[in-house]
């Protein structure tokens, strides 16, 4: 059997928690794009389903689906910018290295 590649035996570095503030930050960020999205799908849902004559069932569920087509998106779009960019772990070595 052969040996495995040096990276993948080499122990993952350990990202610290974030402090006080920063989860504090993300949590109001959160809140407040969650309050955004609602408020939006709120006041659009109903004119948007009056403007196309939708009626019951659909009228009701656009505001939600209004919700959703801004909510996430933007949370994506957030998580997105804390994360390091791809291809910066160890499987990038790995790959790097043309034995695997």
């Amino acid at each position: 059997m052969t040996e495995p590649h040096p990276s993948m035996t080499e122990p993952h570095p350990v990202t610290p928690a974030p402090s006080t503030a920063v989860a504090l930050v993300r949590a109001l960020t959160g809140g407040l794009v969650m309050a955004t999205a609602l408020g939006v799908g709120t006041a659009l849902g109903p004119a948007a389903a009056d403007a196309l004559g939708l009626t019951g069932f659909a009228a009701r569920v656009l505001p939600g689906a209004l919700v959703t087509a801004l909510a996430v998106p933007l949370v994506l779009l957030l998580v997105r910018r804390e994360r390091p960019p791809r291809g910066s772990g160890s499987a990038g070595r790995a790959r790097a290295c043309g034995r695997c």
